[in-house]
């Protein structure tokens, strides 16, 4: 049986205030905001989510840093797979399954659960900003020549293997698929068709990790076949 215990009035808090998130994005979460709307690329990080368990946002720290010419070095990989472990699983990852949990739901009303589904993407999506920013902390400040499509595929590899996944072949076929759309010109068709598990583009939420959102700008340098001259991380 619930117990309702009368407040004063002075006591009582009908609604919980909540501040604004502090807007401190840096670069890698501005670029990864971007290319996530580009048209299929969410689509595609959501099914290597799902189906896999990929972390989005070190897919996109990966095409991040591949565009800007750096090799990921094996300190830089031990750390983004502790901080997969340790914050990206425990928290963010907590945050969606309740999101979709409430989708689920008949608790309340309809424009409660929606009322409260927002509440908990806006933590979610501020967790990944987080993220980033952390990820962004371990790029070096050069930019060079950007990695071509061989070397950012094993960058893509490389980032699974860190956070305890073994890329199998589905998996590096969706890699694939990603390259693709990334190189694709922004607005143009779909470059091919797209893989099992990846679903038709619709509208998605502004942010990596949940979304169906079209639109954005191509993202340059990911898989151009240049000579790279370097870079490493710290």
């Amino acid at each position: 049986m619930l117990v309702q215990i009368a407040l004063p009035q002075e006591e009582r808090n009908d609604s919980v205030e909540i501040p604004p998130l502090p807007d401190k994005s840096g670069h890698l979460y501005r670029h990864a905001v971007k290319l996530y709307r580009k048209r299929g690329v969410g689509e595609t990080l959501i099914a290597l989510q799902d189906r896999f368990g990929f972390n989005v946002c070190a897919g996109l720290f990966a095409l991040y840093a591949a565009a800007r010419g750096q090799v990921l070095t094996e300190g830089v990989l031990n750390s983004l797979g502790t901080l997969v472990r340790d914050w990206a699983e425990p928290l963010t990852g907590a945050l969606r399954r309740a999101r979709r949990r409430v989708l689920q739901s008949t608790t309340g009303t309809e424009d409660e659960r929606a009322a409260l589904k927002a509440l908990i993407l806006r933590a979610e999506l501020f967790s990944e900003r987080l993220l980033l920013n952390a990820l962004e902390a371990h790029l070096v400040p050069e930019r060079m020549a950007a990695l071509d499509r061989k070397e950012t595929m094993a960058q893509l590899a490389a980032i699974a293997q860190a956070t305890g996944l073994r890329p199998r072949p589905s998996m590096l076929a969706l890699f694939k698929h990603l390259l693709d759309l990334c190189e694709a010109p922004s607005g143009g068709p779909s470059p091919g068709p797209r893989p099992s598990g990846v679903s038709a583009a619709a509208p998605v939420q502004k942010g990596p990790g949940h979304g169906r959102q079209t639109g954005g700008s191509h993202h340059r340098g990911i898989a151009a076949p240049r000579r790279r001259r370097g870079g490493a991380g710290r």
